[in-house]
């Protein structure tokens, strides 16, 4: 998941909660005036945005009504006091305060999966529902959605997730998982999986890696959220 730092000085982020933000595998971005601010939201669709500025101006435009509804739609707006930060009360607060924010934001995340029918992305991909590795699939991506880093995230770990919910091995889970996908792609009419997917037939045909599959998939379907 993306985060924003907001400052208006060469400052740094404070290292319990940078450390915080990447225990919850958030990859954060400094940025100063608001013009970068809005294009960085823009862009990188944070879940989390740090405002470190007592700038009325910032406040106005982040409780703007169209704004609010649209662009920051979503983003979770936490402000940190210019004049308190360097007081420990006030850090130690600060600290707890991200903690609930940062838990809410998880949860939230996690139920976002329910809005999106998978199934439909998956069965596109000429997936079929009735093999166990296609569940299996489904909490794969999911899991490179939320942790937005299905390029760079090592398969292995999210393999690993999948199986302790499902109660077997990360290896057990990719077997499954590349079964399902030989299965299904066998079956599957590879141009018009082409077409409805713009991936070129050749990749299907090559029969890619398990691992390759879970990132290609998960690009898709990022790409059409």
């Amino acid at each position: 998941m993306n985060a924003i730092f907001y400052h208006e000085d060469n400052c740094f982020l404070d290292y319990d909660v940078g450390n915080l933000l990447r225990k919850n595998n958030f990859f954060t971005q400094s940025v100063t005036g608001i013009g970068n601010l809005i294009s960085s939201i823009m862009i990188q669709k944070p879940k989390l945005v740090l405002i470190k500025s007592n700038n009325q101006n910032i406040v106005d435009i982040i409780n703007e009504k169209y704004l609010k509804e649209t662009l920051f739609n979503g983003v979770d707006f936490v402000f940190i006091d210019v004049d308190k930060a360097v007081e420990l009360t006030y850090k130690k607060e600060f600290y707890k305060k991200l903690e609930v924010v940062i838990e809410e934001i998880n949860k939230k995340s996690c139920d976002d999966f329910q809005i999106f029918n998978l199934d439909k992305y998956l069965i596109d991909f000429g997936f079929l529902p009735k093999y166990r590795g296609f569940t299996l699939l489904k909490d794969c991506i999911k899991y490179s959605l939320f942790l937005n880093q299905y390029k760079k995230y090592p398969m292995l770990q999210i393999y690993g997730k999948v199986a302790e919910k499902h109660n077997t091995t990360a290896k057990n889970v990719e077997r499954l998982v590349r079964l399902m996908i030989l299965q299904s792609l066998s079956k599957a009419n590879l141009k018009e999986l082409s077409k409805r997917t713009g991936i070129h037939e050749a990749i299907f045909r090559t029969m890619p890696t398990t691992n390759c599959m879970v990132e290609i998939i998960s690009g898709y379907i990022e790409s059409c959220l």
